[in-house]
């Protein structure tokens, strides 16, 4: 099953929210709609979600609402927070925007 990872503190935003939210990845991702896969957590937890939806876009042509979706207040801010994963990315680089929505948590084996 395909992983989405998350940095310390990140997934909490989807939690909170309950509804699909967004999560902005550089490059280009390979998910569909209606796929089912893993976020990897980096504090070690895990949860199924469901992609709502996938596009790919320049940074610059984000709408606003994903930005905001995904955490940030403007586009700048954006591109600040995103270059502690990707030191290379511009306004032009290309992204993928996933929509998503929490199934629930993955409980491991043993542990109720």
């Amino acid at each position: 099953m395909k992983e989405l990872h998350f940095g310390e503190g990140v997934f909490a935003k989807f939690l909170e929210r309950g509804a699909a939210s967004v999560t902005i990845r550089a490059g280009v991702r390979d998910f569909a709609p209606g796929e089912e896969v893993v976020a990897v957590c980096a504090e070690g937890d895990r949860y199924l979600v469901k992609i709502v939806s996938c596009e790919y876009r320049r940074l610059i042509s984000v709408p606003e609402r994903d930005l905001r979706d995904d955490g940030f207040a403007s586009r700048l801010e954006a591109l600040d927070r995103l270059h502690a994963f990707y030191p290379k990315l511009t306004y032009r680089s290309l992204v993928t925007v996933i929509r998503l929505e929490v199934i629930g948590k993955i409980r491991e084996e043993g542990n109720g």
